[in-house]
Parts: C-alpha cells; structure tokens; sequence
C-alpha cells in the first residue's frame, strides 16, 4: 500500500513540474484572429491623397526554443508582408506585420506593426489575446462602406500626447473580419481602398 502511495506522489509531482515548464499552445481560435490567407494585397490611401501597397507574403507558424535555465519552447504564427524594393522608404522584405505568440509567462500575446509610407506607430502595439478580444467594438466609415467590427489599438510607448490627454493620438484601425483598415499619425488619415485576393 505504502509503494502504491509513494508511485502516486511520484506521478503527482511530475504532473506539477512538467506543468510548469509547459507554455501555453496556439490553437485555430487564436489563429481566427488574424483574418487573412497571406496572399492577398492591400491598397492604402492616405488624407493627402498618397497611394501604398502592403502585399501580404504568407502566414508562417514556427517555433523558438527557449534558452536555459527557462525549457519548453514559444510559438509564433506571424503574418508576413514583401514590401517592392522600388519603395525606398520600406527597408524590409518578409517583414512580420502582425503576429500571435505564446509566452514564458503562459499568456498569448497579439501584436501588430503596419507602416505606410512614412507613417507608423511609434512604440509596440501588443495586446494579451484576453484583453485584447476584450477591447470594445466601434464603427469606422471609409467611403461608402461602414465596418462595425473595429478595434482601436494604441501603442503602449507614453508619448506626450498622452501624458496630456489630447484626442488626438496615434491610432491603428484593426477589423475582426477584414485585418488593418489604416492608422492615424500625426493627424494624417491612411484608409483601406482596396485589398485584391488571387
């Protein structure tokens, strides 16, 4: 009886370890949250009637093994943009532009980074999935068309314009259907006009 007890605990304790050295795992509702294929393009105008193109460059989940005294690994589902190398401004190819993670801390973590032109967040733009699905919903107009399933994501940098709490802040346009939907900067507008999918 005393041995069954002993192998009992034994299991007990291997269960509690492993557990703790185990990150949390993506699965297909966190993949949901980043509505795209990979391939498609999307055409960006801005309030003073400049033109950019984000060409979506596939969707990649890969996974980074964590370095000692930490064990177990983190995983990554990124989405990736080519950017034309006629676009001096862009000096990135393959560059991740949103992505899901896990995390030594067990949370999943979502993050977005989109630059148009010469316009992008300053700062990182990161969101725990939990808080980040619970971010109220809004309505964004572009044109004729109307999304009612906007989230409004600021950066996590303190800037001036928050330590003041003027209105007017540096803001990206997130749809749960439909991706990016263009971003604030500098009260210049970029809106999405279009998005081709082959």
């Amino acid at each position: 009886m005393m041995k069954i007890l002993k192998q009992i605990l034994l299991l007990a304790l291997i269960g509690v370890f492993s557990s703790c050295n185990r990150n949390s795992e993506l699965n297909n509702s966190d993949f949901d949250l980043i509505p795209y294929s990979g391939n498609e393009t999307l055409i960006f105008k801005s309030s003073e009637n400049e033109i950019d193109s984000v060409f979506l460059n596939g969707l990649e989940l890969k996974k980074h093994e964590l370095e000692k005294p930490k064990s177990g690994e983190i995983e990554f589902y990124d989405l990736k943009a080519k950017i034309p190398e006629m676009t001096e401004n862009h000096n990135f190819k393959g560059k991740s532009i949103a992505y899901i993670s896990t995390s030594t801390d067990n949370q999943i973590y979502i993050g977005f980074e989109l630059t148009l032109a010469d316009d992008w967040i300053d700062g990182q733009i990161q969101y725990s999935v939990t808080n980040f699905k619970d971010l109220p919903l809004t309505t964004l107009k572009i044109g004729i068309k109307e999304f009612k399933d906007v989230k409004v994501l600021i950066s996590n940098k303190e800037t001036e314009l928050e330590k003041t709490k003027m209105e007017s802040q540096d803001r990206l346009y997130w749809s749960k259907s439909q991706g990016f939907l263009g971003l604030d900067k500098n009260g210049k507008e970029w809106r999405l006009i279009n998005k081709y999918v082959p």
